[in-house]
């Protein structure tokens, strides 16, 4: 899982504990605390689903959002 905000995560695991029943902790998980599409551009792994909550670049100053075309063509995103 990659998020920006660590603190968010600390807090959705501290509090929020009936979502997440403890995917966090899942020895499957790995966390890493950073931007998204940096992370997509810069690793060379593919995975079969990529959910991705952005910001609405209309209403914020975000960057653009990527599509699952965008993903396809970087090969970040195992589309067979």
């Amino acid at each position: 899982m990659v998020d920006l905000d660590e603190e968010v995560v600390e807090i959705c695991r501290e509090y929020l504990p009936t979502w997440h029943q403890g995917a966090f902790d899942d020895a499957r998980t790995t966390l890493f605390f950073e931007d998204a599409r940096v992370f997509l551009e810069r690793e060379d792994q593919t995975y079969d689903v990529i959910i991705c909550d952005v910001c609405d670049t209309e209403t914020s100053k975000g960057q653009p959002r990527k599509s699952r075309t965008d993903h396809k063509e970087r090969g970040a995103l195992n589309c067979d």
